[in-house]
């Protein structure tokens, strides 16, 4: 998994500023045993289930698949989505958990409520292929690709976009965290 995917597999309190994110997380064994998160709450349950040992091997994500395939690790767990890229030897269990696409906006933007009000606007979105196919759909003034959710909501802090389309996961539970944005629609 990759080890900086907040709220799915994280070290609380790491600066994740700094890294390269087309290379493997720089984690220590010790926040290796700090690692909290959606898909680390479902590692141990699996483990349990299955009477085994989990082991953590950091990978970044944009290359999770590759890892995969060439045996670095046995399974995959992350916040991931088939593509038609997906090799064939690699087979999806059912969801552990649902997700979606949330509109966040600033808490002070009255003005953005549906889908429909993004017309006009900039909106920032994950880079992903899964999430581009959906929000090329939104009829969006303009779009605002951005490959890291923090980045994400910098900019709209910032002022840089006006509303943001993001994973359902991470939404809540930024929103959750950090008063100066809500969910719309």
């Amino acid at each position: 998994m990759d080890t900086r995917s907040r709220p799915w597999a994280f070290v609380p309190e790491l600066d994740y500023s700094k890294e390269d994110w087309t290379k493997p997380p720089r984690v220590s064994a010790a926040q290796l045993k700090r690692l909290e998160g959606v898909d680390v709450d479902f590692m141990k349950a699996l483990a349990g289930r299955m009477n085994a040992v989990a082991q953590v091997v950091p990978w970044p994500w944009d290359s999770i698949e590759e890892g995969l395939s060439s045996k670095q690790f046995d399974l995959l767990i992350n916040a991931w989505v088939p593509s038609d890229r997906t090799p064939a030897s690699i087979v999806g269990s059912s969801p552990y958990y649902e997700w979606g696409l949330l509109i966040v906006v600033r808490s002070d933007n009255g003005s953005i409520g549906s889908y429909r009000d993004l017309a006009s606007r900039r909106v920032g979105h994950f880079k992903d292929r899964a999430v581009d196919l959906s929000v090329r759909n939104l009829g969006a003034g303009t779009l605002v690709p951005l490959d890291d959710s923090d980045l994400l909501f910098d900019h709209l802090a910032a002022g840089k976009v006006d509303a943001v389309v993001e994973d359902s996961t991470y939404v809540r539970w930024r929103v959750a965290t950090d008063r100066r944005f809500r969910t719309v629609g």
